[in-house]
């Protein structure tokens, strides 16, 4: 027989022999518990501060600058849309309220749109805006003036007011 022969029928014992009796060897290494590791333990105690987190503070503070947009707190929300708008941008928000931004539903799941904004840079925007949030209640609005540099700051926001007002949202 060749090498090539040769080696081919050793690999073919080897491959035998630890498929017959190292099955058991792997399967013991690979199905004991593993120690809890340092970042699951971390992540558990994050979870478990959070569940513990009291909001009604939070709430007052936030409450503030977004009155109008409507809670969902006792509604069990599938998912959440957060819009990020400038304020300027009222006709695509209503084309967004007049399309997909009007389902509530969708196959049996509730659906909510809001609208981030920050404050207005004109007082006649800022008026409008007001105006909007109360007609249809589904505006977020910041205490910061709206600009590109504060885009971090309106997605903070959101998160902040979806965990508040909006906790049982499953999907953001």
């Amino acid at each position: 027989l060749r090498t090539h022969q040769w080696c081919f029928i050793l690999c073919n014992v080897l491959l035998f022999h630890l498929l017959l009796f190292g099955a058991d060897l792997l399967e013991q290494y690979f199905l004991q518990s593993l120690p809890l590791s340092y970042t699951d333990a971390k992540a558990l105690e994050i979870r478990d501060r959070a569940r513990k987190l009291d909001v009604d503070p939070l709430k007052a503070n936030l409450s503030s600058s977004s009155s109008s947009a409507v809670t969902c707190s006792n509604q069990e929300i599938f998912l959440l849309i957060v819009v990020c708008s400038s304020p300027e941008n009222r006709t695509r928000r209503d084309a967004i309220r007049q399309s997909w931004g009007n389902a509530t539903a969708s196959r049996g799941y509730s659906v909510l749109t809001v609208f981030a904004v920050g404050k207005a840079a004109s007082a006649s925007t800022q008026l409008e805006i007001q105006e909007e949030a109360q007609r249809h209640r589904d505006i977020i609005e910041g205490t910061f003036i709206d600009s590109p540099q504060t885009q971090t700051q309106k997605m903070l926001m959101s998160v902040e007011w979806t965990v508040i007002f909006c906790p049982r949202a499953r999907f953001i």
